[in-house]
């Protein structure tokens, strides 16, 4: 045979059992294709779009909601051989029956996986539905997925044991198998919703409105911080930690209880017309309205654990809201939230700045201009390297400062309030990207010490004895002794 022919048959060869083996792979082993043979729905998890269970004449239906795929600017790019692991987004679950709402994800994905688990120990041939309870089942449930309908229909219980038979529509056999799934389609509708009412991570979140006694705030979300928007007369920096506080509540707002009685008026529960309310927009995801109304009756306070350990911490008070069409009790900050007025947003910080994020600093007073830059653990000022410890207490001071009061450039003027020449300026430049911004220190006054950031139309009142920690620290820097030049690490060549 020609060297040529037999080159061609191996090829031949090669590539039918390359084939073989790639087919084989997608076929179910023999314990795969036992465990199937046993399932009464033969479907999979993943296929299911809906659920809808039929019991006792209520009906719950429950629907997959895929989560929407990112922008392609916001995608992280995978290496090639990585491209295949690449997961799809999250679903999550929503009610459509009886009433619209979010629904419990975990318990949503516990019911299909028991489902489609659904494995039969036996098979009973042609049964008479009457015999089995099928004629009237006590519960059925739709299964819906991209290739149809599956309708499981649940009949008797078997007077000895925990088994029960169940009928799959359009299917003479009936089969036996555990009850244990009845503890999931007993559940009343409701319990059905999720609890966690709004399902938003606290990066997803883009603008915050916020409705109260004392007039509408807009936080709108600015770099890595969030700016007061409106109203324009107190646009500024809004202030870190309460908007931390604010995401909190937002994020893990959660229903103690459903308010579903018809007899719990809107009107008696505060809510015609809310005392306020928290409109919230998102990177991805609807737009959500949370309404705020009246205070409910707290929980009786629990002992301590421990006698004559310190009382626990306030919680937040208990407050009727609606959200997404649901009445809830909830615990929740947001009542102190609406109640702010746009000014006590406004950030009392000296600066936007972490201490984490300063690359360097320039101090300039009547001593003069003093540079100092990160060098690994320490820093240099000027050629010298000196201790991280002076910097570090100067910088905590500055960027650590809180001021007692902000005012309005006009109200400050007109209280006679800034002006003169500075006793200091401190210029810190960020991480790369980050910018520069200037503090700059005022002779203090009876109220405080009088301070100015770039970038804010507001004069920030500090303590006086916080002025004098940042003077202090200043004098530090500037008298700090060098370190000894490091010594050089002995390699042990010769």
């Amino acid at each position: 045979m020609k060297p040529r022919t037999l080159l061609a048959l191996l090829v031949l060869v090669l590539g039918l059992g390359a084939f073989i083996q790639f087919y084989e792979k997608k076929l179910p082993s023999s314990e795969e294709r036992t465990k199937l043979g046993q399932r009464v729905l033969g479907i999979e998890k993943d296929d299911v779009q809906a659920v809808e269970i039929d019991r006792n004449g209520q009906t719950v239906r429950l629907e997959r909601v895929k989560a929407p795929a990112k922008p392609k600017d916001e995608k992280k790019e995978e290496k090639k051989d990585e491209a295949a692991a690449v997961s799809e987004p999250a679903a999550e679950w929503r009610m459509t029956k009886p009433r619209a709402a979010r629904a419990d994800g975990t318990a949503v994905s516990g019911l299909v996986e028991a489902l489609v688990g659904l494995a039969q120990t036996r098979t009973l041939e042609h049964p008479d539905p009457k015999a089995v309870g099928l004629d009237h089942p006590q519960t059925t449930v739709r299964l819906t997925t991209a290739k149809g309908e599956k309708i499981l229909e649940i009949g008797a219980k078997v007077p000895t044991g925990s088994e029960l038979i169940v009928g799959v529509k359009g299917e003479r056999d009936a089969y036996v198998t555990s009850d244990a799934i009845l503890s999931s389609l007993e559940r009343n509708p409701g319990e059905w919703r999720d609890r966690q009412l709004l399902g938003a991570d606290r990066e997803s979140i883009d603008r915050v409105t916020l409705q109260g006694p004392a007039g509408t705030t807009v936080l709108a979300r600015k770099g890595d911080g969030f700016e007061i928007e409106s109203p324009a007369s107190e646009h500024d920096r809004a202030d870190r930690d309460l908007v931390e506080g604010l995401l909190t509540d937002l994020t893990g707002l959660h229903a103690q209880t459903f308010l579903d009685d018809p007899k719990q008026t809107p009107a008696a529960l505060g809510l015609q017309p809310p005392r306020g309310v928290v409109a919230l927009a998102r990177k991805s995801g609807p737009p959500a309205r949370i309404e705020i109304g009246g205070p409910a009756p707290a929980a009786p306070a629990s002992p301590p654990a421990t006698p004559g350990a310190p009382p626990e911490s306030p919680a937040a008070p208990n407050v009727y809201a609606r959200v997404d069409g649901q009445t809830v009790l909830a615990q929740t900050g947001l009542a102190a939230d609406i109640a702010r007025t746009p000014a006590d947003w406004r950030s009392k910080a000296l600066s936007r700045f972490q201490v984490y994020q300063v690359e360097s600093a320039r101090i300039a007073d009547d001593a003069g201009t003093v540079t100092v830059e990160r060098s690994g653990t320490d820093w240099k000022r000027g050629k010298d390297t000196i201790s991280y410890t002076p910097v570090s207490d100067l910088l905590f001071a500055v960027v650590g400062g809180k001021a007692s009061q902000v005012l309005s450039v006009a109200d400050a003027k007109a209280l006679g309030i800034g002006g003169g020449k500075p006793l200091a300026t401190v210029t810190l430049k960020g991480e790369k990207g980050s910018g520069e911004e200037t503090v700059t220190f005022y002779p203090p006054i009876a109220k405080g010490a009088p301070v100015q950031t770039s970038g804010r139309d507001v004069l920030l009142l500090l303590p006086s004895d916080k002025l004098a920690e940042v003077q202090k620290q200043i004098a530090e820097i500037r008298k700090a002794a060098p370190l000894p030049p490091a010594k050089p690490v002995a390699t042990g060549k010769k």
